[in-house]
């Protein structure tokens, strides 16, 4: 009877250190923001549509501390938007004209946020998947991966919900930071493609 006890208390013990090394192998290993690998920060030509409004110019985006700066300038050099996110919530500093109800800043928000990949930086809500991970929170967000760990791939997977955002990245070289990227919506006429300039 004891001998059997040992067993299992043994048995248990081994289980249960796996699984921590398991848990730790799979928050060392989590693709980082791309983002964080450019300290000065990335410019992207950009087109942004919405309905019937449509944008161009350069995106310049920079983290400063724990928040993301967002700023489109057109191509003559004033700027088109400009906004903070900073915990999923964006907030303006300038705000282009028919995008200023509250539900677009929310839309505005998620798709930056699955753009730059910021649920990435919260291992606590990662969890691997067989081709990528998910990440839990105010939103599900699906995260797939290419060999070399960059991210290929990230779209929002709740149920219930019309505005589906998707978020595709290229990559032209090994510096993990994407070339291009595409956002798309189901259900909603709102579209980004972002193309980096050189650095």
């Amino acid at each position: 009877m004891i001998m059997v006890l040992n067993k299992r208390v043994l048995f248990l013990t081994i289980l249960s250190v796996c699984m921590t090394v398991m848990a730790y192998g799979q928050k060392t290993h989590l693709p980082e923001p791309y983002i964080n690998h450019a300290e000065n920060g990335l410019i992207y030509n950009t087109v942004f549509a919405y309905k019937e409004y449509s944008f161009s110019g350069l995106m310049v985006v920079k983290k400063e501390g724990e928040a993301y700066r967002v700023v489109l300038l057109s191509k003559l050099g004033p700027s088109i938007m400009d906004f903070v996110l900073e915990n999923g919530e964006l907030i303006w500093n300038k705000v282009p004209k028919g995008m200023e109800r509250a539900v677009i800043r929310k839309i505005m928000a998620r798709d930056f946020s699955i753009m730059l990949l910021t649920d990435l930086q919260n291992p606590d809500k990662v969890r691997k998947r067989k081709d990528g991970y998910k990440v839990k929170g105010a939103g599900i967000i699906k995260v797939k991966l290419a060999n070399n760990n960059d991210v290929r791939e990230a779209e929002t997977k709740n149920t219930f919900t019309f505005f589906k955002t998707k978020a595709s990245f290229f990559y032209t070289n090994d510096d993990h930071i994407p070339d291009e990227i595409c956002v798309n919506h189901r259900y909603i006429k709102m579209k980004m493609e972002m193309k980096l300039l050189e650095r």
